[in-house]
């Protein structure tokens, strides 16, 4: 009976984890992608 809730739990906390990290890729993505455009933006001008 302790062994399926803690399981249940697991598969909460990956899910969180793996929202977490898809959350931070996006960000990342976007800061690298703002920082492709200013130094783009720099260069040509």
């Amino acid at each position: 009976r302790r062994i399926l809730p803690t399981i249940l739990a697991i598969e909460e906390i990956m899910m969180m984890m793996n929202h977490l990290m898809m959350t931070t890729m996006m960000m990342m993505l976007r800061r690298m992608r703002r920082i492709k455009r200013r130094r783009r933006s720099t260069s040509s001008d």
